[in-house]
């Protein structure tokens, strides 16, 4: 039986493995062997799993150890002369950590706003984002011009965009 801990670390490795997968590809630029080496930073991750302490960042854990799974396939990689120098991989890296939490930071932001929008909008939002529905088939069936659908469109968006930045500037 899994203990409530080795659930919860379960729970946190998928959640992060889109991230990690952006991150890997910032320092190998090859999807395969990103998602390789994902896949073996996971492995090392769940052998290691005692030593993440709960309650903190389990993104920028999961990272540090992908980043030294990246860099060993990089070494193990040197002769191939397109390799960039470990320095310049490490830089990107460093840069990725940033960017990720900046992306997580703004993804719950989003979600959050979301949740303030009336059912309506979030509804227009669904067809137009999530089912990848056309302005032009969603105009057609709420009986509505497509013009009036792109600006109520604009309009959502731009509420969620100025409530990002406020949630983000209050964070």
């Amino acid at each position: 039986m899994i203990e409530q801990t080795d659930q919860q670390f379960v729970a946190d490795l998928i959640q992060v493995q889109p991230r990690l997968v952006g991150y890997v590809l910032a320092i190998v630029p090859d999807r395969n062997a990103a998602a390789d080496i994902v896949q073996e930073a996971s492995m090392v991750m769940w052998q290691k799993r005692g030593e993440f302490t709960p309650g903190s960042n389990f993104g920028a854990w999961a990272c540090t150890v992908a980043r030294y799974q990246a860099l060993a396939y990089r070494r193990n990689r040197m002769r191939d002369r397109h390799q960039f120098s470990d320095t310049f991989a490490e830089s990107l890296a460093d840069e990725g950590v940033s960017a990720g939490d900046q992306i997580h930071d703004r993804r719950r932001a989003l979600r959050d706003c979301m949740a303030k929008l009336p059912a309506g909008q979030r509804d227009l939002l669904d067809r137009r984002y999530s089912d990848n529905q056309s302005v032009t088939d969603i105009a057609e069936t709420l009986g509505r011009p497509v013009s009036s659908l792109y600006q109520t469109l604009h309009r959502i968006r731009a509420v969620l965009m100025t409530c990002v930045r406020q949630t983000l500037a209050e964070a």
